[in-house]
């Protein structure tokens, strides 16, 4: 069982996060597909969009860790509005996909961003083929609010 531990992204985790957003079997199931269909996306890049989204007061970016240091993935909330935000993950590092940690992550966060960032409503698009992440979020509480289209799904959480 792994133990993780969350954290506000820093620019020194993008030097490793940066490289995940060139792999397209990450990207491939997400609603965010990354810009690596344009062209491929370099370190430069990365400070340059963590430095611009760092002014946003509403977002906030955090770093998912492993107890020994090891940066696996991120989260961000992002559109935070009157106690709402729209929800993102993402495990880059593919060793440690299927092992539960994406479950334990995203538990962790919607709490972590209630009590640091006063956020109790969640939501979130996934793509309808995407059945892992579907069944993860329902399993956590999320229900379906609404098909956005015949691929995506927009579900919601709220936090008692």
């Amino acid at each position: 069982m792994y133990n993780i531990y969350l954290k506000p992204q820093q620019i020194l985790d993008i030097r490793t996060s940066y490289k995940w957003r060139n792999k397209k079997s990450i990207w491939a199931k997400t609603v965010g597909e990354g810009n690596f269909k344009l062209r491929k996306v370099t370190l430069k890049d990365e400070v340059e969009w963590f430095k611009k989204i760092k002014k946003n007061k509403n977002r906030k970016n955090l770093s998912i860790f492993l107890e020994n240091n090891k940066l696996i993935g991120n989260i961000y909330f992002t559109n935070i509005l009157n106690k709402k935000a729209e929800f993102h993950i993402v495990i880059g590092n593919k060793n440690y996909w299927n092992r539960g940690l994406g479950y334990k992550s995203t538990k962790l966060s919607l709490t972590y961003a209630s009590v640091n960032f006063n956020i109790n409503k969640f939501y979130l698009f996934v793509k309808k083929n995407n059945k892992y992440a579907t069944l993860l979020y329902k399993k956590i509480g999320f229900k379906i609010v609404k098909y956005d289209s015949k691929e995506i799904i927009k579900m919601a959480y709220k936090l008692i």
